[in-house]
């Protein structure tokens, strides 16, 4: 033990080991790793993992983290032999339906860099003769395979202890020590130990390690069924690991794997098992590992039955062990890394599966030693859970809706239903009268279209309204006839769910010049749009800013990542006090309304000049609009002439109310946030998350009109200087289909004489301009307008090509009229 770290990691799992490992490599030896079990017999995850690593995944990130791990199990040797065996991966599918869906996931793996191919029951049956000849086909990865998770943490640990790294086994952690919000040090059954900082690696034991520091880790044990068999006859004389591929049978809730002579199963048929964190038996006590509970036949039943049939050499076999593992489920599926936003120097590398522990344990402590990922990580940053979603409850109902859902066929729109309602807007009973269609996003009920608005599709007779299929699910065409009336009159557009914060004090000015790329030095009512950069150059945030005086200014940013923003401005704030960032999102509702007679509309219920010379575009000013106080801004996401409203909780139903009376007889509708996406396509406007993130510069991403260079000095600044020296090497660039009909989703994959060149980011239809409409970064050589490409969609070629942007009104006339 030592009385002092640099680093504490709680956990010497496969991630803790990771961690460590990663640490060392990049130069941080000096890290106490603490085990409340012996070392490598850790007796949580880990210890009983079967192994399977599946590559690809929706997530990029996951999949970058499968492909690492790969290569890295790959490269160590434990003791017992390879951390790694390359059978390779089959999702095999039962049904047609799920047959269709790996022509999408074909897309996906090409998309991420993975080889794969579809195959038929013959080709399955070559690979794996024991297989059901009933099988439709499958998706073969060949890099896929088994990792040895036990083998590959003791690997990871002897270089790390090697570099300097000290483990500590039998060392429990009974408290997290926080002076003034940040981590001061860990205290253990066996002494304290003095640190700054602290990696929560404790698997399902996490929740109870937050709780100790005060932070929430949003995930909740879950058991999993797991079953070897005997030897099967079909597989007598086999020696080594395994030579048939890992497999998931989705349609059967099943994933499978070769044991040497026999098989294992592993089952998510059976209603979810969650597990509170308290009730884990304590290392050390007998009749059960602490991560695995008694198996429940009952429960394996069905599995039992689906394996049968999947391969019937299985039939009868005797299963000579089994057991009810624990696995974290989180709200969202999806890891939970990152400093904490709750108490500083409180990171977290949870709810992390062996085929991702390797591509995280590095993402982690790159992020660590160098204070942002290399990464896209925003889909697992601990900071996307706002306050509604760091309560038990809460990862309760999630965790088992995940559970439950997992083997489905997902699509990228489809709906949580467990713990919804949690945020509405205070246009909610409004919109509810509408007919609206509700999405939920970071707890917000979002009108996604409305139902009162199907009269308009009358008035068109166009391609979009016939769209089927995969784009067709969880749309309607109501989304087309909101978007051409938001073009064509006006729409009001619920858009609360923004996140909205405030900066203010003395030195908020010097401050926001600091961490932003764009001119912050601005009047008192003038609205800057910019990016917030790291040291890198890569885009952390996408932001409007608008002065309101001379030392307070407002902010505004994405519903789903403001709390990721937030964490960001207040670790770059001054520590002197005199700066303060709060959020403000839940004082203030606020409604956009767009539209060629959107002045007519705001003019009518309000004494206020809302005339261009008056309230030119980028100004902010406060008006007052039916009695109710608002805060306008004139600023346009979706390329129309009007404002945001920003106004007081209580009167939102009063602004509502005071627009739609001045709107009744100028055609003004309510339309919703799929028609606000397709518009801001059609006008080509940027997304954080999806069409720019850490991974991309502002001059990569189209943005250098919102750089200032010689502003002086900024974050990210020099990076933007080498970058322009260098020239650019890719390019954001938009796409039309030739199809006037036909529409992709995002993430597939673009081509160019038989090479993959990159990946859709943001995709909608072009209601306006009539096309299908598509992002993807390219090679500078390929982005010129006119050049030919082809997006791979369910396995098929659409022919499009590389256009001048934006599509709609390219002068921007219409929001400045």
């Amino acid at each position: 033990m030592r009385d002092h770290a640099s680093v504490v990691i709680v956990g010497a799992g496969i991630v803790g080991c990771s961690v460590a490992y990663h640490l060392s490599k990049l130069g941080v030896m000096d890290v106490v790793v603490v085990e409340q079990g012996p070392l490598f017999e850790t007796g949580g995850s880990t210890s009983h993992a079967p192994g399977l690593i599946f590559q690809v995944n929706p997530s990029r990130a996951m999949t970058e983290f499968a492909k690492y791990s790969v290569d890295l199990y790959s490269r160590l040797e434990g003791d017992g032999g390879p951390c790694f065996y390359p059978v390779g991966g089959l999702e095999a599918a039962w049904t047609k339906d799920r047959f269709a869906d790996f022509k999408r996931r074909r897309g996906l793996a090409l998309a991420y860099g993975i080889d794969a191919e579809l195959i038929g029951p013959r080709e399955l049956l070559e690979l794996v003769p024991i297989v059901s000849e009933r099988v439709v086909g499958a998706l073969h990865v060949p890099s896929d395979g088994i990792g040895k998770a036990v083998r590959a943490a003791e690997a990871m640990a002897i270089e790390a202890q090697a570099a300097g790294v000290v483990f500590c086994a039998g060392t429990r952690v009974t408290d997290v020590e926080v002076i003034g919000g940040r981590v001061r040090g860990v205290v253990t059954n066996r002494g304290r130990i003095r640190t700054d900082l602290v990696v929560c690696a404790a698997g399902i034991w996490g929740p109870k390690v937050g709780r100790m520091a005060g932070v929430s880790i949003p995930l909740y044990p879950m058991q999993h069924q797991y079953a070897r068999t005997g030897p099967l006859a079909e597989l007598k004389g086999q020696t080594g690991e395994a030579s048939h591929p890992i497999m998931r049978h989705q349609d059967g809730a099943l994933y499978l794997r070769q044991h040497g002579e026999g098989y294992g199963i592993g089952s998510s048929d059976h209603e979810p098992l969650p597990v509170e964190p308290e009730d884990i038996v304590e290392h050390g006590e007998p009749g059960a590992m602490p991560a695995s509970m008694a198996f429940t036949p009952s429960d394996f039943a069905a599995a039992r039955r689906s394996a049968e049939e999947f391969i019937p050499a299985l039939k009868g076999a005797e299963l000579v062990e089994k057991f009810n593992g624990m696995f974290s489920f989180t709200p969202d599926a999806m890891p939970v890394l990152g400093e904490s936003d709750e108490v500083r120097g409180f990171w977290a590398a949870e709810a992390v599966w062996i085929a991702h522990a390797g591509g995280a344990g590095k993402a982690v402590a790159e992020w660590i030693v160098e204070g942002s990922p290399t990464l896209d990580l925003r889909e697992c940053d601990i900071t996307r859970f706002h306050p509604h979603a760091r309560r038990r409850p809460y990862w309760l109902a999630r965790g088992v809706e995940q559970y439950r859902e997992g083997p489905t066929v997902h699509h990228p729109l489809d709906q949580m239903h467990s713990a919804r309602g949690a945020r509405p807007s205070p246009f909610h009973a409004r919109e509810e009268v509408l007919g609206a269609v509700f999405f939920e996003s970071s707890g917000w009920e979002i009108p996604q279209w409305y139902e009162a608005n199907e009269p308009l599709l009358d008035a068109y007779d166009e391609p979009w309204k016939d769209r089927k299929g995969w784009a067709a699910r969880n749309w309607s065409p109501i989304v087309g006839a909101e978007h051409r009336a938001a073009r064509e009159r006006a729409a009001i557009f619920d858009l609360t769910a923004i996140t909205k914060l405030e900066v203010t004090g003395p030195g908020a000015l010097a401050a926001l010049q600091r961490v932003t790329a764009n001119q912050m030095d601005q009047p008192a009512g003038r609205i800057t749009y910019t990016s917030v950069l790291d040291e890198r150059g890569g885009i952390v945030c996408d932001l409007t800013v608008t002065r309101l005086e001379d030392d307070r200014f407002m902010v505004m940013t994405s519903t789903g990542y403001g709390y990721h923003d937030l964490k960001w401005l207040r670790d770059h704030m001054p520590g002197d006090g005199s700066v303060s960032v709060e959020d403000v999102s839940n004082d203030l509702g606020c409604l956009g309304i767009w539209g060629p007679r959107a002045r007519e509309i705001v003019s009518a219920a309000s004494d206020d000049d809302f005339s261009n010379e008056a309230f030119p575009y980028r100004g902010a000013r406060h008006v007052t609009i039916g009695g109710v106080p608002v805060l306008a801004i004139r600023l346009s996401y979706v390329g129309e002439l009007g404002w945001e409203l920003y106004v007081p909780w209580d009167h939102g139903a009063d602004l509502w109310d005071a627009l739609w009376e001045a709107g009744r007889h100028q055609g003004l509708i309510a339309a919703g946030t799929a028609a606000f996406t397709s518009l801001r396509i059609e006008k080509g406007y940027r997304l954080w998350g999806t069409d720019i993130h850490i991974e991309y510069n502002p001059y990569e991403a189209g943005l250098g009109f919102a750089v200032r260079l010689n502003k002086g000095d900024f974050i990210g600044r020099d990076a933007l200087v080498e970058a322009r020296k260098a020239g650019l090497r890719r390019k954001l660039c938009c796409m039309t289909l030739d199809d006037p009909a036909a529409v992709v989703m995002g993430s597939e994959p673009v081509m160019a004489r038989g090479r993959v060149l990159g990946f859709v980011t943001s995709a909608d239809y072009g209601y306006s301009v009539g096309t299908g409409i598509a992002y993807a970064y390219l090679p500078v050589e390929y982005s010129d307008p006119g050049t030919r490409v082809d997006i791979l969609y369910f396995n098929e070629r659409y022919a499009a090509r590389v256009v001048e942007e934006p599509l709609y009104d390219p002068e921007g006339a219409r929001m400045r009229a």
